[in-house]
């Protein structure tokens, strides 16, 4: 498609109709050429995604745009890649995805990540065929925080905070995926079981 700019154009007339779908498709690139490295004698842009999303909200914000509209924007620009490489990746990793970006935000980065794919030459889209592995993971709903806060998660390995309350958490979020793809519900006895297991 040749440059940043006619590949931007491409994703706009590609992009949903609406304020955030069309200003995330024209800012979404915008951290390229900031971010543009030789590597391997190949051009490279690698972190543009989250540059980008520092210089949508500083532009967006000069032009005085809602913070609503900002954050949303932001958050589409900063996670439009994740989509791309999500194609073969497992259910407990869309699961995560999904967690990570909030399952208010998933129409609007795949739309986005859609509009991208759109916009190469030659173009190619595999966001229909994630969207419907990401509807198939979505049965039991995915709660953004875990079964056991973090003072729980204290008390029960007599741990200061810190990085490992973090890590034990995590481990919970994962679990509870697992239960989730065979169809079960993590109880809060269960997952005190598992760390007890698991940290002794």
């Amino acid at each position: 498609e040749g440059d940043v700019y006619r590949h931007t154009m491409l994703v706009l007339k590609n992009a949903k109709p609406g304020v955030d779908n069309q200003l995330a498709a024209l800012l979404h690139d915008v951290g390229k050429p900031v971010s543009q490295q030789i590597l391997a004698d190949k051009i490279q842009f690698l972190g543009h995604e989250e540059v980008g999303a520092e210089m949508a909200e500083a532009i967006m914000r000069r032009l005085k745009f809602d913070s609503n509209t900002i954050q949303k924007v932001k958050k589409m620009v900063q996670t439009h890649m994740r989509p791309h490489v999500l194609s073969d990746a497992s259910p407990k990793a869309l699961r995560k995805f999904i967690r990570e970006v909030g399952e208010d935000m998933v129409g609007s980065i795949m739309d986005l990540a859609e509009a991208d794919q759109l916009g190469n030459l030659p173009p190619k889209n595999l966001i229909p065929d994630l969207r419907k592995r990401l509807e198939e993971v979505v049965d039991v709903p995915i709660k953004k925080n875990p079964v056991l806060n973090g003072k729980e998660v204290m008390d029960i390995l007599h741990l200061r905070p810190g990085k490992e309350v973090g890590e034990a958490i995590q481990f919970l979020k994962d679990k509870e995926d697992e239960y989730a793809l065979d169809g079960k519900i993590l109880t809060k006895d269960e997952a005190k079981s598992l760390l007890l297991w698991e940290y002794k």
